[in-house]
């Protein structure tokens, strides 16, 4: 029998990779720190376990939920780069 990988393309702040990962080993994902990068971590230590996956977050849950996960949205995400509507209190 097959084993499913994911093909991410990594990219660590110097080196840019491919990292292959089992689906089910994925406990998170979050934007980094850099623009266009998203972290995800994997089974185990959440400081020493994750990879910088060269490709903005909606992309990428885009493309994960194309192979299959399933993901729901409980409080309206908001993606980096989205402006919060003006108030009209002066601020």
């Amino acid at each position: 029998m097959a084993k499913t990988m994911i093909l991410f393309p990594v990219f660590d702040g110097q080196t840019m990779g491919v990292a292959a990962v089992d689906p089910e080993s994925i406990h998170m994902a979050r934007p980094a720190v850099m623009p266009g990068v998203t972290n995800i971590y994997i089974h185990g230590d959440q400081t020493v376990n994750a990879l910088g996956v060269y490709m903005d977050m909606p992309t990428l849950l885009k493309r994960l939920e194309s192979v299959g996960f399933q993901m729901v949205d409980v409080g309206g995400a908001k993606f980096a780069g989205q402006v919060p509507a003006k108030q009209n209190d002066g601020h």
